[in-house]
């Protein structure tokens, strides 16, 4: 049976791409965004 290490082969050319990566950044993406909406709120609240 293969194990799975977060690395898939993707496309034509089968270039290994880390998946696990790209998802945490798209989160970190969102996290931050939501902190910056939450810090304004915050500062307008004042």
């Amino acid at each position: 049976m293969e194990q799975h290490d977060g690395t898939v082969n993707a496309g034509r050319k089968g270039i290994a791409y880390d998946w696990q990566s790209l998802l945490a950044a798209a989160e970190a993406a969102s996290l931050e965004h939501e902190l910056a909406g939450l810090a304004l709120a915050a500062h307008a609240a004042d």
